[in-house]
């Protein structure tokens, strides 16, 4: 059993490696790079500069929020006098940045008069792109945040009243 620290700001490369996905084999590799579980209740705008001096605005979630690594490590601590290794399990933050596309989706659901706080549990995984870094980001929700849909209401509203064609799979056929 480990420890969980605490961290400035969270994001999905503050407790694992996204660019282990690049050492896997196939072009379709997927690595779990750990779990996400929080509770978001607003939006805080940070302001920066680039290095051409221009001004950047970050809009970070704020909440309670942990990254749970898929892989453990450890860091290195003195206790008592004593040089040891600590497994984290886990790294915690009031401020949560997630990967672009999917940062915004939650944010816009943090935004206007009456906002309630929205609790999620997201599997962060990396998978092989053809961009420059090599790899993406995606996520699986493991946990329901329907607060955080705005077309759940559409969708309910809706069941059973859609008529989606469906197109049957092509049927196998053998080499010659």
């Amino acid at each position: 059993m480990g420890i969980t620290i605490e961290r400035s700001k969270l994001s999905v490369s503050a407790f694992g490696n996204p660019k282990k996905v690049l050492g896997m084999d196939g072009d379709t590799a997927r690595y779990l790079i750990g779990t996400i579980i929080g509770t978001a209740d607003g939006i805080k705008l940070k302001k920066s500069q680039d290095t051409a001096g221009n001004a950047i605005v970050h809009e970070a979630i704020t909440g309670n929020f942990e990254g749970i690594p898929a892989d453990k490590w450890e860091v290195d601590e003195e206790v008592d006098g004593v040089k040891t290794k600590v497994q984290i399990d886990g790294v915690r933050s009031g401020i949560l940045y997630l990967p672009s596309g999917i940062h915004e989706r939650l944010s816009s659901a943090l935004k206007g008069d009456d906002v309630q706080p929205i609790k999620f549990a997201i599997e962060c995984y990396s998978i092989k792109a053809r961009n420059a870094a090599g790899y993406t980001y995606d996520v699986k929700a493991i946990m329901d945040a329907a607060a955080s849909d705005p077309l759940a209401e559409m969708r309910k509203a809706l069941a059973g009243k859609l008529k989606v064609l469906q197109i049957a799979a092509p049927k196998a056929t053998k080499a010659a």
